[in-house]
């Protein structure tokens, strides 16, 4: 769960409230007179659940650093296309399922119709 939010960032209260394990992950805390959902540290889900925390090794820690992981010329076509891909991953991981792309929207992504590159082909 941490490193689902560590790359999503933490899905909205509303979400949370709804969620059916969100109390083995998260515990509600007090926060400027209202309460919110707080991801539970690794040892208060030891704790509860009397499992240790799973550790990962990850090197991206956001779906932006794909656009950096390789090194590439920023006005490449390469480029164009990771950030094309990019936000097709960020649409079809949108943690809120109101906010996340149909498959009808995603066949229609640029990532999927390469429209983005269309450009870039007319001018080879």
């Amino acid at each position: 769960m941490r490193k689902i939010i560590d790359i999503l960032d933490e899905p909205a209260d509303h979400l949370l409230c709804d969620g059916m394990f969100t109390k083995k992950f998260f515990k509600v805390v007090q926060q400027g007179g209202r309460y919110k959902w707080q991801l539970k540290t690794p040892g208060e889900y030891q704790q509860e659940t009397g499992t240790g925390a799973t550790q990962y090794e990850n090197s991206v820690r956001s779906l932006d650093e794909l656009l950096t992981l390789y090194p590439v010329t920023q006005g490449s076509t390469e480029m164009e296309d990771r950030r094309a891909f990019v936000d097709l991953l960020k649409c079809l991981l949108q943690v809120d399922p109101g906010q996340r792309i149909s498959p009808l929207q995603a066949l229609q992504h640029p990532f999927i119709t390469k429209a983005h590159l269309e450009e870039e082909m007319d001018t080879s």
